[in-house]
């Protein structure tokens, strides 16, 4: 059985989570994704706030949290599934950039987004004690 490479950080469950989020996130607001399927986020909202349970709290105390999570991210992942396959590639490569501009921030990554970098240099001194001077001094 192959190990994990160490040398790369394996992004965390949590992470894959908010991901999957923000890509059912993306595919509401998508116009491709019929009106059906966009139906099953909100109900797993529902589910996730009614008072009705598929295994109550009371029985398995705070473990029983654990069976609603699981209801949302299997009505998540069904949305997922559903949505047009091209759709969830399309904004899949388009997290997938983000990602990567924030792993590694460097000017070829960010060819494409909307940072400019720059420098800047102050040529009158007086702005800057202008700007640091208290609201008891004169002003100009």
């Amino acid at each position: 059985m192959a190990r994990k490479n160490r040398s790369t950080p394996d992004r965390s469950m949590l992470q894959k989570l908010f991901d999957r989020l923000v890509l059912a996130w993306r595919l509401l607001g998508d116009g491709r994704v019929s009106l059906q399927h966009k139906l099953i986020p909100p109900i797993a909202l529902l589910y996730l706030l009614s008072p009705i349970d598929l295994v109550p709290e009371a029985l398995l105390g705070p473990l029983g949290v654990f069976d609603d999570i699981g209801v949302v991210i299997l009505l998540l992942e069904t949305f997922i599934r559903m949505a047009p396959p091209g759709v969830v590639r399309e904004h899949l490569e388009a997290l997938q950039q983000r990602v990567a501009m924030s792993d590694d921030d460097t000017p070829r990554q960010r060819e494409h987004s909307d940072v400019i970098d720059g420098q800047f240099r102050v040529k009158d001194e007086d702005l800057l004690s202008f700007s640091s001077s208290s609201p008891s001094s004169p002003s100009r």
